[in-house]
């Protein structure tokens, strides 16, 4: 095994919780811009802009935990398979 075996399944293994970091943000400004053009649309400011993006941070946390706990039982999983160092 070489010295960075570990190292490439430790960003594999993160690569998931990466992509949701970006997915999150990217849902937070979406939805405060279609929030922000209801607001100038209806006259409701700033009350659809803040709705926006307060259904954006709790979907994108909510997502963000459940691939956090899938990503940590596949590595509990893969370290319960894998024979032990000697």
């Amino acid at each position: 095994m070489s010295s960075d075996q570990p190292n490439r399944r430790l960003l594999a293994g993160l690569g998931p919780l990466f992509t949701q970091g970006i997915q999150l943000a990217l849902t937070v400004v979406v939805l405060f811009f279609i929030g922000n053009w209801l607001d100038t649309r209806w006259g409701t400011a700033p009350w659809l802009m803040l709705t926006g993006i307060f259904i954006g941070i709790v979907g994108g946390l909510i997502k963000f935990s459940r691939t956090a706990m899938q990503v940590g039982r596949e590595e509990d999983a893969k370290d319960k398979s894998a024979p032990p160092h000697v």
